[in-house]
């Protein structure tokens, strides 16, 4: 997810853009790929509000890498970041390069996740009204970061 998000910042730079690569768009497709099969195959597991115990460490080898307290809030909404990450690198591949195969790819692999995790989201949605009077405070909204695009409200 880290991957993908930093790579994307590219996209947000313009001064940045000349030197992404189609090697880059092909490193974020196998990664964004990889991502959605893992989350697939593991989705209770990487997508639950526990931690797991941590597997026993032999005597001399280093500690495993152990996520940090951020990481593991708003897993719903990283995971549908990443995967929308990704979906915008692979449309900017589309219209660049004109390959449409990795997004057309990419969006029949990540649908079935992607209705999942959003499925999974909504129960957040639903109890935040519980704290708040205005169920859509806290929601971070696109607003002005698109040219072109506007939000309605």
């Amino acid at each position: 997810m880290d991957y993908i998000s930093q790579i994307h910042q590219v996209l947000e730079n313009p001064s940045a853009l000349p030197f992404l690569t189609y090697l880059d768009i092909q490193r974020v497709h196998q990664v964004a790929r990889l991502f959605v099969d893992v989350l697939s195959r593991n989705y209770d597991k990487l997508i639950s509000a526990t931690v797991p115990v941590p597997p026993y460490v032999p005597a001399g080898t280093p500690e495993p890498p152990v996520l940090g307290d951020e990481d593991l809030f708003n897993c719903h909404a990283r995971a549908i970041s990443c995967l929308s990450n990704a979906r915008d690198m692979l449309k900017y591949c589309d219209r660049k390069w004109d390959v449409h195969g990795h997004l057309e790819q990419f969006e029949d692999e990540s649908a079935s996740i992607e209705k999942t995790l959003m499925d999974g989201s909504l129960g957040y949605l639903s109890n935040q009204e519980i704290y708040s009077q205005d169920p859509l405070s806290g929601i971070q909204l696109a607003g002005d970061a698109y040219p072109g695009y506007h939000v309605g409200l």
